[in-house]
């Protein structure tokens, strides 16, 4: 609702000092004719609300389910975290399977210094083998024995495939002309 408000102030200058006065009618309010009162704005029953992503699932060896988060996978590790739980260090030895909505990019095992990309899209895990499937594309697979590192897609872009700036990271000031090391803030 747009409210127009139209009133005046009457001033008047004695001695140096402004002083305002209300004026003696009161404030006229209007509204525009041309946007009436809607009030608060309603969701359109024909567009459902966005989907809640689904949990990641991981699956024991023994049977037991823990619902949470795939955060990454390490060598024969996965790391992953629950809100029951918090964040496990699983050896995939004892996961019989996996399920994650998330896009991770799996890297293969290989010399240090070496990025060697194996696959990207969804993954699941299920007897010794990682498949990874984006879209309508045929479905990637890699041993766990060769499984280097699985990472979510931005933490790759961003610390494996990402061009730094000269000043990227940079936490210190400048200071007449110089650069300084961050001071603490303590």
């Amino acid at each position: 609702m747009s409210v127009l408000l139209i009133c005046s102030l009457s001033l008047a200058v004695g001695g140096g000092t402004v002083f305002a006065q209300a004026p003696s009618t009161p404030i006229a309010a209007t509204q525009p004719a041309s946007q009436p009162d809607a009030g608060p704005p309603v969701p359109d029953p024909a567009v459902p609300p966005p989907a809640k992503p689904k949990p990641d699932v991981l699956v024991f060896m023994n049977g037991d389910r823990l619902t949470g988060k795939l955060e990454r996978a390490v060598g024969a590790n996965v790391v992953f975290n629950s809100d029951m739980a918090g964040e496990l260090t699983i050896p995939f030895s004892k996961v019989r399977e996996l399920q994650s909505g998330s896009e991770f990019v799996a890297l293969r095992k290989g010399k240090a210094g070496e990025t060697k990309v194996a696959g990207t899209g969804d993954v699941s895990f299920a007897e010794g083998t990682v498949t990874l499937k984006k879209g309508t594309a045929p479905a990637q697979t890699l041993p766990e024995s060769e499984l280097g590192f699985l990472i979510d897609v931005p933490s790759y872009s961003r610390e494996v495939d990402h061009r730094a700036s000269l000043r990227q990271g940079w936490t210190g000031f400048r200071d007449r002309g110089t650069y300084s090391r961050p001071r603490d803030r303590e």
